[in-house]
């Protein structure tokens, strides 16, 4: 068995955004990083959440762990990914990122502006 149910860590992060950091009292700037292993039993789930907290976010910034050659294959099929750049949200971004070095590159693309990253 097993499996993962991202929408569970989805809808905790909105329910937190709402009770603790009201959207018409912060700029909101969400960031989300994954293996993209989902059931496919939770994507339309996962897809409505992360659209409610993209739809009251400046930026909803989602990154996804690529597999390597050593994942089983089963794992480098479609992933979470996919289906979320699907919605073609406004304030959805999505990357994919290769270990932990990606993470500082993902986070660079997010606040780039104008062709220069944001600093201090």
């Amino acid at each position: 068995g097993g499996g993962t149910k991202m929408s569970v860590g989805v809808e905790f992060a909105h329910k937190l955004i709402l009770e603790r950091f009201p959207p018409e009292s912060y700029n909101l700037y969400t960031f989300m990083f994954s293996d993209g292993d989902n059931l496919s039993s939770d994507t339309e789930r996962t897809v409505a959440v992360t659209k409610a907290i993209a739809d009251i976010c400046n930026l909803f910034g989602y990154a996804e762990i690529g597999p390597d050659a050593s994942s089983p294959a089963y794992y480098r099929g479609t992933t979470a990914l996919k289906y979320l750049l699907e919605m073609n949200h406004p304030t959805f971004s999505g990357v994919t990122v290769a270990g932990a070095e990606g993470v500082q590159l993902a986070m660079q693309t997010w606040f780039k502006r104008r062709g220069r990253a944001v600093a201090g």
